[in-house]
Parts: C-alpha cells; structure tokens; sequence
C-alpha cells in the first residue's frame, strides 16, 4: 500500500516536470530539443507504464500516433495550464481522461479538448465517455 502511495507520489512528479517541458514552450515547437525529450518521456510512460499501457493498446494507439494526437489536442486548446496541470500532457498520462481522448478520437478535438480542460479545472470525475 505504501509502495503504490509512493509510486503515485513519483508519477505524479514525472507528469509534472513533463508538463513544464511542454508547457513552458509557447511556440509549440516541433523541432525544439527539450520539446523533443519530453515527447520521448510521454513515449515511455505510454508503453510502460501500467495503469496506461492496456488503454492505449485496446485503442489500437501507439507512442508516436499519441505524440501526434497531443499536438492536436495542444492546438485545440488543451495546451494551456488549470489548476496545475498542462492539459494536453496531463490528460494523456492518467487513466480516465486518456480513455476518454482516445474514445472520443475523431470526433471535434476542440470539443474534446474544451472537456478536458472543464475536467482538470472542475476537478468533475465526469467525462461523457459512454
């Protein structure tokens, strides 16, 4: 039980320090070197990491189709800081947003993006996954 409390705690960390890679750059530069690393950190977690591993694998998603989709959803609005979280990379690194991104995939990102951000500031557990 502590374990998992502490692995929470350095998870938590990780998507944080991702999201001031990301969210520090307002240019959304796709060839810049730290945007770059921290895309490749995003990678990892989404192959690795066990609570998002079988979500995006039962979406037929891979790493790089994810990079992608976090540029849309960034363009989108999602590229913007509530409540202490970069949107676009938080709600691709936790369960229940990135399995309501990915289900909503191909429908009006705006949309989706304008959900997520009504997710992180509301601190609303509800996101019309149906």
């Amino acid at each position: 039980m502590i374990i998992r409390l502490i692995n929470s705690i350095k998870y938590t960390r990780q998507i944080y320090k991702i999201s001031k890679e990301m969210g520090s750059n307002r240019g959304f530069s796709f060839t810049d070197k730290s945007t770059e690393k921290a895309i490749n950190k995003m990678k990892k977690l989404w192959s690795h990491n066990e609570l998002l591993a079988p979500i995006v694998k039962k979406f037929d998603e891979t790493p790089e189709s994810l990079a992608e989709y976090y540029w849309e959803l960034s363009l989108n609005g999602a590229g913007q800081w509530v409540s202490g979280y970069f949107v676009a990379v938080a709600a691709l690194s936790f369960p229940y947003p990135l399995e309501y991104a990915l289900k909503n995939k191909g429908e009006s990102n705006r949309e989706i993006a304008f959900n997520l951000l009504q997710y992180f500031e509301q601190g609303n557990p509800y996101l019309p996954i149906s």
